[in-house]
């Protein structure tokens, strides 16, 4: 009977230094998640920015840590220029942007919108016969040329020629036909485009050489 007593008290012994030890093991055990909550603080923040050609910026984002490199991808590269953390506006148009962080293991990505305008509207005149531009000026050689005429806002964006005023100097006159405009002239003029409620006026000089 005595002997059965001293088992039963080794086996509760035992329990209770089990379970002790489990205790100490679950308190003194590392933080697993230590690494993924450090992660989780990289961080990165980005703003839709408006820029004039000509502009640059470098505070349209955020980044914890200063160390990070900063890459840039969009579907309109061509119209600005990312060097040493600084945007540069090159020619007018609207970019959807990604933006990257990277700090050894870690990454953080976001997005923004970027649109870089034209000071005032701008045109373009292509010359299809009989004439050519040189120094922004058409030069003729008869006096029946066809050129095409464009005016874009200060976005880019093509502007209907409805909304353009478009008068000639010296009697010379523009027929249009189809998409394009046939010049008739008999002495050196001018093209004038306008639209006044955008404070857009451009002379272009049309000089003859014949």
């Amino acid at each position: 009977m005595k002997k059965n007593v001293k088992y039963i008290l080794f086996g509760s012994g035992f329990l209770i230094l089990s379970a002790i030890l489990l205790i100490v093991c679950f308190v003194l055990k590392p933080n697993s998640n230590a690494n993924k909550i450090n992660n989780d603080s990289f961080t990165l923040n980005a703003t839709d920015i408006v820029l004039y050609t000509g502009q640059s910026s470098s505070d349209f984002y955020t980044v914890s840590n200063k160390n990070a490199t900063i890459t840039l991808s969009s579907d309109n590269e061509q119209i600005y220029n990312f060097e040493n953390n600084k945007l540069y506006a090159v020619s007018a148009g609207i970019a959807n942007i990604t933006i990257t962080a990277t700090l050894n293991d870690k990454t953080a990505t976001t997005t923004f919108v970027l649109k870089i305008m034209n000071e005032s509207y701008t045109y373009q005149i292509v010359c299809i016969d009989n004439c050519e531009m040189i120094d922004g000026k058409i030069h003729t050689y008869v006096n029946f040329s066809q050129i095409q005429i464009y005016v874009y806002d200060k976005l880019k964006n093509s502007v209907s020629l409805s909304d353009v005023s478009i008068t000639l100097t010296n009697d010379a006159e523009l027929i249009l036909e189809a998409a394009n405009f046939y010049l008739v002239m008999h002495t050196d003029c001018k093209i004038i485009l306008s639209i006044p409620s955008e404070n857009f006026y451009q002379e272009i000089d049309v000089i003859m050489e014949f």
